[in-house]
């Protein structure tokens, strides 16, 4: 058996050194790549000795020509859900303009048929024969109405803002409003999703309802996916009810803004709720509350600044039966609330949140100033405090360290002060792929992870 083996051993270094020898590489293109590494297709010194599929494109400036995926001036297999360049390599489109030629980059991460697309601007007044393209656009009630099940996204031109007495989706819709403003011009919600419909929202503001119904979105029974691609996030703001209102309704937000409403944040009666990587500030009647059985999945988000001292809610409330729940990697500071429920998390519901910090006071109580989660739901991995906790909910490595955010009223970034050392200690046992794989700005969690939606980089 020895022998077998120094034997095989001789031969399998021979077989890798080829492709470490650049006259080889040079001759015999696309048989070659860095060993152990698949993001190549070789050395090349034209596009056309570049044979691999999959790696089009000859780039000089990487070795002595590299056979890449694509370039920043050449495409190459960029295309379907990977249409943009990145680093030499095809990715999910995040820009209308640069990876769609001016159409609507999707939440797939591609580009929409442009057959699929409505045009509508805030100054049309066209409401039949409009919204094939820029040039001829419809009012958006009128795109919402000529919507069907094959043109069935909503591109709003122009960084404009949309004024009407309110918008009603009864069609399954996804609409483009990045950089656009939607308003209500009377009492009411700015826009209504009906009963058994879908719609995505990219970018956009949604702000000014008024009124006892005064929400900025309002479902029941239906989907809302709110999302952000590239630099733009959908913000829902300055309502006078909440900012989103869903009873028995599957929310998501990812990337998103909910801030400065007057009532709570978002309010989720029943359904479920999927908040990634959102900043949830200065909701007067609280951030977050999640209520009638409601399932949540709640990662990578910041509570700030919520809740005022007469307000019920603080940052969190989450009072349901339902099961496989999650709650990890936020970032909860400055909550306030009335009554004797913490105004960090306030819970009553069967699971362990863990990665998390929740720290400051509740200066609206001075029985339960420092006092940040209240109720039987455990705790781990976390940093709670000033006032620390104890008995059952202590479910093991917690810690009580102020995190010095750089401003606990409005921005939960850490900062180099911190005893970063303990800070660090997330669950090792931590899923960080999919929606835990980026922090609050994008950044990559790596193991040991930092709990917290910051992913602290010096």
């Amino acid at each position: 058996m020895v022998r077998l083996l120094l034997l095989v051993i001789p031969l399998a270094v021979l077989a890798g050194c080829k492709t470490e020898n650049p006259e080889y590489c040079k001759n015999n293109p696309g048989q070659c790549s860095s060993p152990g590494d698949g993001s190549n297709g070789g050395s090349c010194g034209s596009d056309g000795e570049c044979t691999v599929q999959g790696f089009p494109v000859c780039v000089k400036t990487i070795g002595d020509g590299t056979c890449k995926a694509c370039s920043d001036t050449n495409k190459g297999a960029c295309k379907d859900s990977t249409p943009r360049c990145e680093n030499n390599a095809c990715v999910a489109c995040v820009d209308d303009v640069q990876d769609c030629g001016g159409g609507v980059c999707l939440l797939t991460g591609a580009c929409a048929d442009p057959s699929r697309i409505i045009h509508a601007t805030s100054n049309s007044g066209l409401t039949t024969n409009c919204g094939d393209t820029a040039a001829n656009p419809c009012a958006l009630p009128a795109a919402i109405a000529l919507a069907t099940a094959g043109k069935d996204v909503i591109k709003l031109d122009g960084r404009d803002t949309f004024t009407q007495n309110g918008f009603t989706v009864s069609k399954d819709l996804t609409i483009d409003a990045r950089g656009a403003t939607l308003a209500r011009g009377d009492n009411g919600p700015v826009l209504t999703v009906m009963g058994g419909k879908t719609l995505t929202l990219l970018g956009g503001t949604i702000q000014g309802a008024r009124g006892g119904m005064g929400s900025g979105i309002l479902c029941n029974g239906a989907t809302v996916n709110l999302a952000g691609l590239g630099a733009d996030q959908p913000t829902v703001t300055t309502n006078e009810q909440f900012g989103i209102d869903a009873t028995n309704c599957t929310v998501a937000l990812t990337r998103a803004k909910v801030e400065n409403n007057t009532s709570t944040g978002i309010k989720a009666s029943g359904g479920s709720i999927t908040l990634v990587r959102t900043q949830l500030a200065a909701n007067h009647g609280g951030g977050v509350d999640i209520s009638n059985g409601a399932q949540f999945t709640i990662v990578g988000n910041v509570f700030v600044n919520n809740g005022t001292p007469t307000s019920i809610i603080g940052g969190i409330n989450i009072v349901t039966n339902a099961s496989n729940n999650r709650f990890e990697f936020n970032s909860i500071a400055e909550n306030k609330a009335l009554t004797s429920a913490a105004a960090g998390i306030a819970c009553t519901a069967n699971f362990t949140a863990k990665n998390n910090i929740v720290w400051s006071y509740n200066s609206s109580v001075p029985a339960m100033a420092g006092i940040q989660v209240s109720g039987p739901c455990g705790y781990s991995y976390s940093d709670i405090g000033p006032a620390g906790i104890m008995g059952t909910i202590d479910m093991g490595n917690n810690q009580n360290i102020d995190p010095k955010f750089k401003d606990k009223m409005a921005d939960l970034h850490l900062m180099s002060g911190n005893q970063l050392s303990m800070l660090q200690q997330s669950d090792p046992g931590s899923n960080l792929t999919g929606i835990a794989e980026k922090d609050i700005d994008g950044d990559q969690r790596v193991p040991p992870a930092y709990i917290g939606a910051d992913q602290y980089h010096p």
